[in-house]
């Protein structure tokens, strides 16, 4: 060894020894790994998990013998009412799927990003199935239907009955998350109409105002759902067949080669991270006592 490269590997072996307690030497990751940390909820943060399954509409398989398997009671028979008059369809699934759901999902290949899947509805699969994180505050959009350029809407709220056209119209749903110290999300779903050309608009949030672009929007506040969503259990929206020009006929169903065809929206809770450290000085909602199974979906008063 020339005199050079002594002195060097005597330079390394004494910055080795003068390094401090507990460094560690820089290994490179074993091939095909990633030396990147995967990326963990925050502690208000739920991961959903959302699955669009589409059918004929007149298949018997996902009709009534579907919905006598799904709790439809776990909603407040009020609201109930009045997304039944705007064409919607709701309960809750405690348990594992019904078989008929399984079977489809399971043909299904998972979609990483929801860029890729709210791609247009008409050029997907039978299902589609892809997961979201979700933020208490920020509140996360569901794509439901393909723009329609005319979309001439009846509903009906408190009563009364209102007609309105809406030009490059495209139904989806708003959902806002609240994790719960019993390991539960509350969950807020309100359906929304986004509608004509996108343009500037000044939006207020805690004082503060910011100009944002967007389409004008109707959200159905009247017909919002609130959920507390545990582990395991899965929230079914569809739409009633019969109410054609409803909300939920253009949320639900499109037409097809075959004839009309409809869709399921199945959200699940896929995980949830939840830091109560400071709940009870700053969340008096959150002492509160957890609500018992039985209690299922429960709509605030």
């Amino acid at each position: 060894m020339s005199n050079p490269m002594r002195w060097r590997f005597v330079a390394v072996l004494l910055l080795c020894a003068l390094a401090p307690p507990g460094c560690t030497w820089l290994v490179p990751p074993p091939p095909g790994t990633s030396p990147l940390k995967p990326i963990e909820l925050a502690g208000d943060g739920a991961e959903l998990e959302v699955i669009f399954i589409r059918f004929p509409a007149k298949d018997p398989a996902l009709g009534p013998p579907l919905w006598n398997q799904i709790d439809e009671t776990a909603i407040p028979s009020s609201l109930r009412r009045e997304l039944a008059t705007n064409g919607l369809r709701t309960g809750l699934i405690g348990g594992p799927l019904p078989e008929v759901l399984a079977r489809r999902i399971a043909t299904a290949d998972d979609q990483a990003t929801p860029a890729a899947a709210s791609a247009k509805i008409s050029s997907e699969p039978i299902v589609r199935r892809w997961r979201v994180q979700a933020h208490r505050g920020r509140p996360t959009k569901i794509v439901a239907s393909p723009v329609y350029e005319q979309l001439p809407l009846l509903t009906r709220e408190e009563g009364q009955i209102r007609g309105q056209t809406y030009s490059q119209a495209q139904g989806l749903f708003l959902v806002e998350v609240d994790p719960q110290a019993d390991g539960r999300v509350h969950i807020g779903l309100a359906p929304q109409i986004e509608y004509g050309e996108s343009r500037q608009q000044w939006t207020g949030e805690d004082g503060v105002f910011r100009l944002q672009s967007g389409k004008p929007k109707r959200i159905f506040d009247l017909l919002k759902l609130d959920a507390n969503l545990a582990s395991g259990q899965t929230l079914v929206i569809s739409c009633l067949p019969d109410r054609p020009g409803s909300l939920g006929h253009y949320l639900f169903t499109e037409p097809a080669a075959e004839g009309l065809e409809q869709k399921l929206l199945l959200l699940r809770l896929a995980d949830t991270k939840y830091d109560d450290l400071f709940s009870k000085a700053t969340r008096p909602d959150a002492a509160k006592a957890p609500m018992t199974k039985s209690e299922g979906l429960k709509k605030p008063e």
